[in-house]
């Protein structure tokens, strides 16, 4: 592993080669740590524990691809409960026929607008909201496959 993340290094490599280079490995050859022995692992945990269920500081914006094989709707969306149930406010965005990659171009105008009214004070409304989103002309827009 060390020395194909050299070789990365070296050709500088974009996410979706390096993702290449180890897409034959197994997770042992990935990692020695463990969940319980990883420091990085579980400061990652608490600073995203407001997606595990613990309570956030700020209203949350979670956007989903139907069609996304990284993170699933099912996991998204039970991501989501745990939240509601927890008391944050969270607005889960599905968007039908869109993987990890065209959600987030697809959704621009929804997340810029959740900024913009982060940063303005504005109040949110609602404190758990599900909803499907149409993209704007599905049947024409190009869909790259996720390449993670």
């Amino acid at each position: 592993m060390r020395t194909r993340i050299e070789l990365a290094k070296i050709g500088q490599f974009c996410d979706a080669a390096i993702s290449g280079l180890t897409s034959d490995l197994g997770f042992d050859a990935l990692s020695n740590f463990t969940a319980e022995s990883d420091t990085i692992l579980k400061q990652f945990q608490e600073l995203n524990a407001p997606a595990q269920g613990d309570s956030a500081s700020k209203p949350l914006l979670l956007i989903l691809g139907e069609e996304d094989t990284i993170v699933s709707e099912e996991s998204g969306t039970a991501s989501w409960k745990d939240s509601c149930e927890h008391g944050n406010i969270i607005h889960l965005s599905v968007y039908p026929g869109l993987d990890h990659s065209a959600v987030l171009t697809a959704a621009t105008p929804e997340w810029l607008r959740f900024i913009q009214d982060r940063f303005a004070s504005n109040p949110v409304e609602n404190q758990c909201v599900n909803e499907t989103k149409i993209p704007f002309d599905l049947d024409n827009a190009q869909r790259p496959l996720d390449t993670y």
